[in-house]
């Protein structure tokens, strides 16, 4: 457990280099590039299964920082590169009077997020319509769940005390896809509506 912040932390940054090069080897297209900061509201939820049996959290609302990057692909198409690198709060809850627990969980989880999708540019005077597809990563930074008003560590492992260590419940890695659109108004005001599906499985032991 010691060893896998560290394998984490190396993987991302291979992640970004690669995907620093790609803009690297891009650059000649020059014209058409655009940057910008982008700010928005995630709502976020996660989903558990065993065998035949599945559940989901309650959905969560948390926010969605961090800067963006377009670069155009084609000379003659209007398709676009879009990247970035996203503060991004995910997690989800469990209310008490759903299921009669007792108590109230909640998983509080904050990542890195590095997306990289294809848009494709319809404009209509001064609106450019872009929808878009494509994978996302992120690396989770911090988290902490809230369970009858305990709180634990969920990419940390707790110290127990005599020795004894319990391993972190959820891994730092996730992949996933992306989907959504952008609306541009006057080439400087954006707006944007997507979806991220996560495809690894986050928890440790389940």
């Amino acid at each position: 457990a010691s060893r896998e912040p560290g394998h984490n932390f190396k993987v991302m940054k291979k992640f970004i280099l690669c995907l620093l090069a790609v803009a690297a080897g891009m650059s000649a297209f020059g014209q058409g590039r655009v940057m910008g900061v982008r700010a928005g509201l995630n709502v976020t939820s996660i989903d558990l299964s065993a065998g035949s049996n599945s559940f989901s959290f309650d959905s969560r609302a948390s926010y969605n920082v961090g800067f963006a990057y377009q670069q155009p692909l084609l000379r003659t198409l209007p398709l676009y590169l879009e990247t970035g690198l996203y503060l991004t709060g995910r997690g989800g809850s469990v209310n008490a009077s759903n299921f009669d627990l007792g108590f109230d969980e909640e998983f509080n989880m904050l990542y890195l997020q590095v997306p990289v999708v294809v848009s494709w540019h319809f404009n209509v005077r001064s609106v450019s319509i872009q929808p878009l597809a494509g994978v996302f990563y992120g690396f989770g930074i911090h988290g902490k769940a809230k369970f009858k008003g305990e709180k634990a560590d969920l990419f940390k492992s707790t110290d127990l005390g005599d020795g004894a260590e319990e391993e972190a419940m959820f891994k730092r890695s996730d992949l996933g896809l992306r989907f959504g659109a952008n609306v541009t108004f006057k080439k400087h005001y954006n707006v944007s509506l997507g979806y991220d599906l996560g495809l690894l499985n986050i928890l440790k032991d389940a």
